[in-house]
Formats: C-alpha cells, sequence, structure tokens
C-alpha cells in the first residue's frame, strides 16, 4: 500500500493506495505549530492503515511541517 499526504495550509490530505487504487482518504487541519507527537496523536484512528504502508508520498506548502 502507498499512503499519500498532501500538507497544503488549512488542511493536511491523505489517501491510501493498493494495487493502483484509491481505497481511503480522510483530512485533518493543518496546525504548522503541531509537534510530532500531536500529529500521531491526529493519526490515531488511523494507526493500521499508516503502519500497513509500504510506501509514501509527501507533497507540502507548509515547510514547518515537511
Amino acid at each position: 500500500m502507498i499512503l499519500a499526504v498532501d500538507i497544503g495550509n488549512t488542511t493536511i490530505h491523505f489517501g491510501v493506495f493498493d494495487r493502483g487504487r484509491l481505497k481511503t482518504t480522510w483530512t485533518i487541519p493543518t496546525r504548522p505549530s503541531a509537534t510530532s507527537a500531536q500529529l500521531v496523536q491526529a493519526l490515531s484512528h488511523r494507526r493500521s492503515i499508516v503502519a500497513a504502508a509500504a510506501q509514501v508520498v509527501l507533497c507540502s506548502v507548509v515547510p514547518s511541517l515537511t
């Protein structure tokens, strides 16, 4: 599986692809001052999906979160 992450100014979009097909998406608010622990907490309800990703693709317009 591939986890795609798009960090924008107002939201962070996530998408999970499996065998070339988009399986699920979700968003969380962008908080440039967030710590890594706060980001992990925000993703805790998707932990198994994130852990199953073999690859990650990241794009960002928020340097403090990259």
